[in-house]
């Protein structure tokens, strides 16, 4: 027997390019019109619009204009620029459980790619420094070398 399951669908918020920071020669940082309630460690279904879905980390502090960062091998949206429109869909996951941090040690592992899902959450902590400050924050990050670092 199967069952039947519902499926809510939200249509995707239309939010508007409003600027970009070139990273490197394969990397842009993209920067929306939304604020958006995306808090760290959440991901964020962005799309083209009638085009690519693709899953980002958001690289914007929690509560201001949301931001991601594209590659040049992602269609698309490595050509983006300034007055564009994109289609925000509701953020997935739970995020980091940033009300348990405050006078923590605080350890994160990633790759180069998983940095960028970081940069949102220190930037979340140095923002609201009373209320999530740890007691240290120690991030062990691989990469072959150091030019695979697109934040630095």
């Amino acid at each position: 027997n199967m069952k039947r399951v519902e499926v809510s669908y939200k249509p995707p918020k239309i939010v508007n390019v409003v600027g970009m920071e070139v990273l490197s020669e394969e990397a842009k940082h993209i920067i929306t019109d939304y604020t958006s309630p995306v808090k760290p460690g959440q991901m964020v279904p962005v799309m083209l619009i009638q085009r690519n879905v693709y899953i980002y980390p958001p690289s914007s502090p929690m509560g201001e204009p949301l931001s991601f960062t594209v590659f040049a091998d992602e269609l698309g949206f490595f050509d983006l620029s300034e007055g564009d429109q994109l289609g925000i869909l509701e953020p997935l996951g739970n995020g980091f459980p940033l009300e348990e941090f405050h006078d923590k040690e605080i350890f994160f592992f990633c790759d180069v790619y998983g940095y960028a899902a970081l940069r949102s959450l220190l930037f979340t902590i140095l923002k609201n420094v009373e209320t999530y400050y740890p007691k240290s924050i120690t991030i062990f990050c691989e990469a072959f070398n150091t030019k695979d670092f697109i934040f630095k």
